[in-house]
């Protein structure tokens, strides 16, 4: 019997609908289908514990889907549109422990055993499909995202992902901030109250410090600069602390010009995360994903944000993410640091979707 929390069973319910509906719906800034058109499924690659599963939809007849190689029909399209209704409505319940026997029959000859397949990097899912103009076939690689359960994460927490801040203060100053204990908010507001100097930070990690560099040389002090405005009350969602950032202007690129400059490089840093960065593996550039995100929408609709759709996609992804914190503890950050190098505040970056 397979078990799993609703992150996990939606992968499943993308293929299942991928393959009921024939075709991926563009969509709107707010997630609905687009009316100007979508893309044709011709096959759907999801890899396992054992390779790659291929699901066909037999272009002679578009009713039956067989696995990539065989002429056996596993299913028709009404049986797994079917099951796709009936999985959505156990998501919409949510729970850690989800199951669903009335699917065991459809995902065995599916040859689905597991729900947490194999990714690899950002690419959750392959799609084939067909140019509706030219009639040729693409593969596209989708990152997999979902408004139904918990929001789901563009850059997770980890100890990559951390920030250190010089502070500079006298000896008994310092004592003070260490005896506020792992909390951020309170250390930077006592220390603004007192004039004690939280400098700018840069990140811990030297890769992730690098492959932030990939995408601006001053990268690193913006991304500080915001992580540190979010701690310090100026803001949660990503659009609402790039006004902090612009108005703190690290670069020096003047009032005039400031926030066109800085929501450009915050959007092709977010670009960059949904689509191949990661903070602990070294970043050449390249994407790894080179289609876009496919989101199971509220009303269990799959649309798809292509890269194509630049404006879309970048509007989207500063519009609908949120600075959030992870554990404390685990991550080992939000109190005063000492080391041979001086004092410091370390804080915590991870960025999430909205919903």
């Amino acid at each position: 019997m397979l078990v799993g929390n609703v992150g996990e069973w939606s992968e499943i319910f993308v293929v299942l609908s991928l393959l009921a509906d024939g075709q991926i719906n563009l969509a709107n800034l707010d997630l609905s289908p687009r009316d100007d058109g979508h893309l044709s499924v011709v096959e759907v690659h999801r890899n396992s514990p054992m390779g790659q599963l291929s699901f066909v939809i037999d272009e002679r007849d578009r009713e039956s889907i067989r696995l990539a190689g065989s002429d056996e029909v596993i299913c028709t399209r009404s049986e797994i549109a079917e099951s796709a209704n009936q999985l959505f409505a156990a998501l919409k319940v949510g729970g850690s422990s989800i199951q669903m026997p009335q699917l065991e029959s459809l995902l065995a000859r599916m040859r689905t055993y597991q729900l947490a397949a194999p990714s690899s990097g950002k690419t959750d899912l392959s799609v084939v499909v067909r140019d509706g103009r030219t009639g040729g076939l693409s593969l596209m690689s989708f990152s997999v995202k979902s408004q139904v359960g918990g929001a789901a994460t563009l850059l997770n927490a980890s100890g990559a992902t951390s920030f250190c801040y010089p502070v500079t203060g006298t000896e008994s100053e310092i004592r003070l901030l260490e005896a506020l204990g792992r909390e951020p908010q309170q250390i930077i507001a006592h220390s603004r109250d007192n004039e004690i100097q939280i400098g700018f930070g840069r990140p811990l990690n030297a890769t992730f410090e690098s492959n932030l560099r990939m995408v601006d040389s001053g990268m690193p002090t913006m991304v500080a600069v915001m992580l540190f405005g979010h701690f310090a009350g100026e803001g949660t969602l990503v659009s609402d602390v790039a006004e902090y950032l612009e108005v703190s202007d690290p670069l020096g690129i003047g009032d005039s010009d400031a926030s066109t400059f800085y929501t450009h490089k915050i959007k092709d840093l977010l670009v960059d995360l949904a689509l191949g960065m990661t903070p602990s593996k070294k970043w050449d550039g390249t994407y790894k994903v080179n289609a876009g995100h496919l989101i199971v929408n509220k009303q269990g609709q799959v649309v798809c944000l292509l890269f194509d759709d630049r404006d879309i996609f970048r509007e989207y992804l500063f519009l609908n993410t949120k600075f959030d914190r992870g554990s404390k503890s685990r991550h080992n950050y939000g109190g005063i640091r000492r080391d041979g190098a001086g004092v410091f505040l370390d804080l915590n970056l991870q960025i999430r979707f909205i919903k």
